[in-house]
């Protein structure tokens, strides 16, 4: 798995994840000029949503059997 991070200027959010066009990657975007503390914090948390959609993702391909 392939985590970027990217600092840009996004409206209305701290930051959010996307899926990357390559499979494995995953994009954080978050808002630029926010504190060292809040950046980790805010990385932190959408760490946690790729973790849980993976693991989602592979409790579901395993009750069908499928991986």
């Amino acid at each position: 798995m392939i985590v970027n991070i990217i600092e840009c200027d996004i409206p209305n959010v701290k930051a959010v994840s996307s899926v990357g066009e390559d499979e494995g990657v995953h994009n954080i975007y978050i808002r630029k000029n926010m504190s060292i503390e809040d950046m980790r914090k805010e990385v932190a948390h959408e760490l946690l949503h790729i973790i849980m959609k993976i693991s989602m993702l592979t409790n579901m391909l395993t009750s069908l059997n499928i991986w």
